[in-house]
C-alpha cells in the first residue's frame, strides 16, 4: 500500500511514536476523567456542559451548549435534563427569549465540578511531579504548536467520507 500523503517529516518514526504517546496519555486522562465523572453520575458530555455553563456565569441556552459542545439538540437536551434529575442544574425560560431555556449550575453542580476538577488537577500534578520545569514547558509549547497545526488542517480532517467503487 503506497501513502498518498507526501511526508514532509525528516524522522516519522520518532515523530509517531511521540505522538502516539500523546495520544495514548489523552486516552488515559479520559479514562480518569470519566471514570471521575461516573463518581457523581455524570458522564463526560454532562460534565463537559455542566463546566461550560458553570463558565457562562449567567447561565447558558441549550442551543449555545448544543454548538459548542458539537451535539444535536435532542442529545444535548437528554444530557441537560439528566443534570437536572441529579440536581446539578435548573433550567428555567430565558429572560430575554422566552422560546429558549436557560440553565444554571446549582450549587450541587458547583460543588460536584469542583470534585471532578480537584480529582483531575491532583491526578495531573501526579503524573508530572517527578519532569522538570523546563520539559514541561517546552513540551506545552510543543503541543501547542502541534494543536494550531492540527487545526488548521480542518479540512483534512473533516472531509466527506470516502465513496466506494460499485459494480
Amino acid at each position: 500500500m503506497t501513502a498518498r500523503y507526501q511526508l514532509l517529516n525528516p524522522w516519522p518514526e520518532k515523530a509517531l511514536a511521540f505522538t502516539t504517546a500523546v495520544e495514548h496519555v489523552a486516552d488515559l486522562i479520559g479514562r480518569a476523567r470519566s471514570g471521575m465523572a461516573a463518581h457523581f453520575d455524570l458522564t463526560v458530555p454532562g460534565w463537559r456542559m455542566l463546566r461550560l455553563v458553570e463558565q457562562s456565569r449567567g447561565g447558558a441556552t441549550l442551543s449555545r451548549l448544543a454548538t459548542l459542545l458539537q451535539l444535536a439538540r435532542p442529545s444535548a437536551r437528554d444530557t441537560a435534563n439528566r443534570l437536572y434529575d441529579f440536581g446539578y442544574l435548573s433550567i428555567g425560560p430565558s429572560p430575554s427569549d422566552q422560546r429558549h431555556r436557560l440553565l444554571t449550575v446549582t450549587i450541587a453542580g458547583i460543588e460536584c465540578l469542583s470534585e471532578v476538577e480537584a480529582g483531575i488537577q491532583a491526578l495531573l500534578l501526579e503524573m508530572t511531579n517527578d519532569v522538570p520545569a523546563a520539559f514541561l514547558e517546552d513540551a506545552a509549547r510543543v503541543l501547542d504548536r502541534m494543536a494550531s497545526r492540527l487545526s488548521a488542517c480542518e479540512t483534512l480532517l473533516r472531509r466527506p467520507p470516502r465513496r466506494h467503487a460499485t459494480g
